[in-house]
């Protein structure tokens, strides 16, 4: 088992986030119940958890770090691991509704400048985004209204309608469905559907997602 690699469970609080079940995991520091081994089956049977490079696929309300259990090897789900007894270690504290705002937005505006950033441009129609991305982030982190935001979306809707550069109006299209949800999606749906949407447009769909699992581990450990 690899024992230098950090992984992590997403749950609602004590509550997993997406399998239907009423099972309360204990708290940090205690183990689950320790389940069959010989059962073990992704999506079926078995404490589910993930390491960084998939972490933007399992976001919930808490994320922890933890523990599989160091007696029996896990299951490999391709996106998760399947352990008998898991065991949380930390809570981040960090994984606040602000930073999954923020996270939502850098996943907006990263993809399409990775893509695309070799085409053609043009330069004030780029600087325009650029400042409309700004002031939607500056929305999420409580520094600007709901007017502004409001204001900032009609610029980058006509930015999406206007440009003739792919790269453009490709940025402009996800960074114009990201504010909207700024408006009116929970912060860790907004997240998880944004990071998920910007992975689907990449053409670089494996270095998108190894650079979501960065970003979303610099938040967490409070290094932005």
């Amino acid at each position: 088992m690899d024992t230098d690699r950090t992984f992590y469970k997403t749950l609602n609080g004590v509550l997993p986030r997406l399998a239907y079940t009423d099972y309360r995991y204990p708290g940090v520091g205690r183990w689950t119940r320790h389940l069959d081994p010989d059962q073990l089956e992704a999506c079926v049977y078995g404490y589910h958890y993930t390491d960084d490079q998939y972490l933007a696929d399992w976001l919930g309300e808490t994320i922890y770090t933890c523990e599989p259990c160091p007696e029996h090897e896990p299951v490999d789900g391709l996106s998760k691991l399947v352990t008998c007894r898991l065991k949380l270690v930390h809570r981040f504290d960090t994984w606040t509704p602000k930073v999954q705002r923020l996270f939502a937005i850098d996943c907006a505006e990263h993809v399409e400048l990775r893509d695309f950033a070799g085409w053609s441009d043009d330069a004030g129609q780029a600087e325009q985004l650029d400042w409309a991305i700004n002031e939607i982030r500056e929305f999420a982190d409580d520094n600007r209204s709901v007017h502004e935001l409001l204001a900032v979306r009609h610029d980058v809707k006509r930015l999406n309608r206007e440009s003739f550069n792919y790269s453009i109006r490709g940025r402009a299209s996800l960074v114009y469905q990201a504010s909207g949800g700024l408006l009116f999606q929970n912060p860790v749906d907004l997240a998880v559907n944004t990071a998920r949407e910007a992975r689907a447009r990449s053409v670089f769909g494996m270095a998108e997602r190894r650079w979501q699992g960065a970003r979303l581990v610099e938040y967490l450990e409070g290094r932005r």
